[in-house]
């Protein structure tokens, strides 16, 4: 079993993408869990007091990544998965969220992460908490090593989630500024003028 260190650091601002902090998804290993990735700004994007906070968390971060490693694999440390992944890689005219150079984490853990607001009041409406909205996450790190059912070896670190701040809202991906719900675009209809759904002539019998 691995050593663990629960160190927490709280990382700096990030936009938040494939979020699913309310209710567990289910891996293909068969066990439930919470996830969510960090999108990172560019350094060249920061300045002052941004640039500095992302610095810091940046290198306690790899700290404890460091750390969780030598836990692991004490002085002689083997090729291993980092956490933290280069947003190159996911770069595409299609998905401007993603900027080559800049800093990706995925995060996940077993069990459901606290959600709070920039007052710290709690949030369970999650709504309020949608891709593309900014904030900033609590982890510690932790090293993996074993080998699946077909005898293939993986290696790696990866960060555990523990509690997640929304700082602010933010252009959600996808579209939109994420603040307005689907019943905000349509008015609701009269139910004589909606008809019976056979104005395609049986075209879909």
């Amino acid at each position: 079993m691995s050593k663990i260190d629960y160190t927490t650091v709280v990382t700096s601002e990030a936009r938040f993408s494939f979020g699913k902090l309310f209710e567990p998804v289910k891996t293909q290993g068969g066990y439930e869990r919470y996830e969510l990735t960090l999108l990172f700004p560019h350094p060249d994007d920061l300045s002052g007091d941004e640039l500095k906070a992302y610095e810091d968390s940046m290198q306690k971060l790899q700290d404890l990544a460091k750390n969780a490693a030598q836990l692991e694999w004490g002085d002689k440390i083997p090729q291993h998965r980092s956490p933290f992944i280069d947003q190159e890689r996911f770069v595409d005219p299609s998905r401007p969220q993603y900027k080559a150079g800049a800093v990706m984490l995925r995060l996940n853990t077993t069990k459901r992460p606290g959600v709070v607001d920039h007052n710290l009041d709690p949030i369970e409406d999650p709504s309020l908490v949608y891709d593309g909205a900014h904030g900033k996450a609590a982890v510690f790190a932790k090293a993996y090593d074993f080998k699946d059912d077909n005898g293939m070896r993986s290696r790696g670190v990866k960060f555990v989630l523990q509690s997640v701040q929304k700082t602010r809202d933010g252009d959600k991906i996808g579209g939109g500024t994420g603040k307005h719900s689907a019943a905000d675009h349509f008015a609701p209809l009269d139910k004589k003028k909606v008809g019976d759904g056979k104005g395609a002539g049986g075209l879909f019998d």
